[in-house]
């Protein structure tokens, strides 16, 4: 075969490990020297091989492979990197991943590729906790840019302040939130002291009321509970309910977690505040819903 008529591209095996594309056919990468990488068709039955510069440029192929060609694994591989790639970036669930992405495509092999891919949750969630970051031990650490971010990738973390020596204080809501939040004179805050990570004392909500629905407006990790902490938060909102989504209502000693469960609640925000706008009325409350409130 020609090698300058050959279309070529690259993907990533199941263990991020480089693949080669050629007319469909799939090669491994089989070994590297200063100069060259020499790529094996992924059939070991087939003597096919291709060779690339360090660059990924096209120097040699052999293209007598024994097999028929298979492009629909080519279409399922990269169906599988692009789903990898979101499941290790977002906090979508997996499911809903594959039904985006099967949406964008219009594969004619669908029902296998779903298949395939499908029953490959659980390394799909084990790419996903790679990426989470450690726990840590103290209130003395780093927060990826990804945990600062609404699921939107909006600014969401708005005062990460030391306010002692290792005495720190998060507050996540998005300006959408701060908007309602500064509009209202009825502001509702409520601290609940189970669900929060070791290294905090407490998770604080504030609440603000609008179309007589409670929408939470900040939800903060503060060190302690005394007065001083109370007004540190007041001063960095500048006059900036207990009723959490009940994935934040458990106990969560992991911070990334929780993180992701606040970044949640902002989305519901958005829904009910979208529907409340449209007209939508709240719902009836329960005699369980006023002891709760």
């Amino acid at each position: 075969m020609n090698s300058s008529s050959s279309t070529m591209s690259f993907v990533l095996s199941q263990k991020g490990k480089p693949l080669l594309v050629m007319d469909d056919y799939v090669f491994r990468l089989n070994k590297i020297t200063n100069t060259t990488k020499y790529y094996r068709c992924e059939n070991r039955d087939c003597t096919a091989t291709a060779h690339t510069d360090l660059n990924n440029v096209l120097l040699k192929v052999n293209a007598n492979h024994s097999h028929v060609i298979e492009p629909e694994k080519k279409e399922i591989r990269i169906f599988k990197q692009i789903v990898k790639e979101r499941a290790t970036k977002e906090s979508t669930p997996i499911p809903k991943i594959y039904e985006e992405e099967s949406t964008k495509n219009d594969f004619k092999i669908l029902d296998y590729c779903y298949f395939t891919v499908s029953k490959r949750d659980d390394s799909l969630n084990k790419a996903r906790r790679l990426e989470t970051p450690p726990i840590p031990d103290s209130q003395i650490f780093g927060i990826p840019y990804l945990y600062t971010r609404t699921i939107e990738n909006e600014e969401f973390l708005c005062v990460d302040k030391f306010i002692k020596r290792k005495t720190r204080i998060l507050l996540f809501a998005s300006n959408e939130q701060l908007k309602v939040l500064f509009q209202n004179s009825i502001v509702l805050m409520d601290g609940t002291f189970s669900t929060c990570p070791k290294i905090f004392d407490q998770v604080f909500t504030i609440h603000s009321i609008k179309y007589e629905q409670s929408f939470i407006c900040g939800i903060g990790l503060l060190p302690d509970r005394k007065k001083s902490t109370y007004r540190f938060v007041f001063e960095e909102l500048k006059g900036f309910h207990n009723r959490l989504n009940l994935r934040v209502a458990k106990h969560h000693p992991n911070i990334w977690i929780l993180i992701r469960c606040i970044q949640g609640e902002e989305i519901r925000f958005n829904h009910v505040l979208i529907q409340m706008i449209g007209g939508l009325t709240c719902r009836t409350k329960t005699a369980a819903t006023n002891a709760i409130q």
